[in-house]
């Protein structure tokens, strides 16, 4: 049996912007245009059972229409009062130049055990991504570099670490609020640094692009490791 549901193409991505941001919001809305990729539902495939196939965990809002119902899944994120979580992980498969997600539904638990665990493994091993200090921020801010599971790697603790070492601190704010997306600035900085580090995170989740919107709010981490989260507003003409 296959369990993949075929999300977008990595075809023709787009080159990493490597100018460093000036304090103007619209550098910022530059290097997020260029590092979107839209998801788009083209349809499904089945694969065996015990292919040797690259998998990942993947970030999904709970209303993307990619998400198959009954889906074995997990929870990352609930906001406060809610039963279900707003963000929830996936698992997707890399099959040539197409990243397809992995229909659990009839699967046997202690098979999507065993590809959840894999899934997380190969997370840890990539290295493609890396987090770079903003410069024109006095280098308060951290952004990570484009690529499917930059988002997804708040998940791990050796690449949050790296951001720590980055930032210098052992307690960060983490910002995932569209997929492919990720902002850090330490927690111990001024509160006009961590102003404009929730400013400009509401600022990629207004910007018009295709890419997926997860959470407004931000998470705490600790050693690598979240810890909590702090709830974010937007009011209803955002």
């Amino acid at each position: 049996m296959n369990f993949l549901k075929r999300l977008f193409s990595r075809k023709n991505k787009a080159p990493e912007n490597q100018n460093a941001m000036s304090s103007d919001p619209a550098s910022l809305h530059d290097l997020v245009m260029n590092h979107a990729e839209p998801a788009q539902v083209l349809g499904s495939i089945r694969i065996p059972d015990h292919a040797d196939v690259p998998v990942y965990p993947f970030f999904a809002h709970r209303d993307f229409e990619g998400n198959i119902p009954n889906n074995l899944v997990g929870g990352f994120h609930h906001k406060q009062g809610e039963e279900m979580p707003e963000v929830v992980v996936n698992l997707v498969a890399i099959q040539g130049e197409d990243l397809m997600i992995v229909d659990s539904v009839d699967m046997e638990e202690n098979l999507f055990g065993a590809l959840y665990d894999r899934a997380f493994k190969n997370l840890e091993e990539l290295d493609e991504i890396e987090y770079k200090l903003l410069a024109d921020y006095d280098n308060k801010l951290a952004l990570a570099s484009s690529h499917e599971f930059t988002s997804e790697t708040i998940l791990s603790q050796k690449h949050m670490l790296r951001l720590h070492k980055l930032l210098g601190s052992n307690d960060i704010l983490v910002s995932v609020v569209r997929r492919g997306f990720l902002l850090a600035c330490s927690k111990n900085e001024s509160e006009k640094v961590k102003n404009t580090f929730v400013n400009y995170s509401m600022y990629v989740r207004k910007m018009p692009v295709e890419t997926e919107l997860l959470t407004t709010d931000i998470f705490g981490l600790r050693n690598g490791t979240v810890q909590g989260f702090i709830p974010v507003g937007i009011q209803k003409d955002q």
